[in-house]
């Protein structure tokens, strides 16, 4: 409602010669409004969405860690040699899976983050 109840403005009358490298509509306020809400709006259903796969993954390292031990304890050799390797990947794949997870919900708020900065410097040159 507010955006439809004030007059647009572009942001290139501030800065002239300014490059955008994030705000992809720098003719129109209200679109680079609506480009901010729809951004910041993915990075957190991207988080949502992350942190709930992130925490199905993490479920699983008990089970992995009991069988692991298990293997140790009292499994023989021959067994041992090939069962072991099963687990301690199965480990390691869920932690680079969650790494690579979180690691792309950061990169999601850090543009969200840069978007909101070529604001803040349009606004600061008005």
């Amino acid at each position: 409602m507010v955006i439809s109840s004030k007059k647009d403005f572009s942001f290139r009358t501030h800065l002239p010669n300014g490059t955008f490298n994030y705000v992809k509509y720098p003719d129109s306020f209200k679109a680079t409004l609506i480009q901010l809400a729809n951004e910041a709006y993915n990075a957190f259903l991207s988080a949502h969405s992350n942190m709930n796969e992130i925490q199905l993954n993490m479920q699983q390292i008990p089970g992995h860690v009991k069988t692991a031990l298990k293997l140790l304890i009292a499994a023989p050799f021959s067994m041992l040699e090939r069962l072991l390797p099963l687990s301690l990947n199965n480990i390691e794949r869920i932690g680079f899976e969650c790494s690579n997870l979180s690691y792309t919900t950061h990169n999601k708020f850090a543009n969200v983050q840069l978007l909101i900065g070529e604001h803040v410097k349009d606004i600061l040159y008005r």
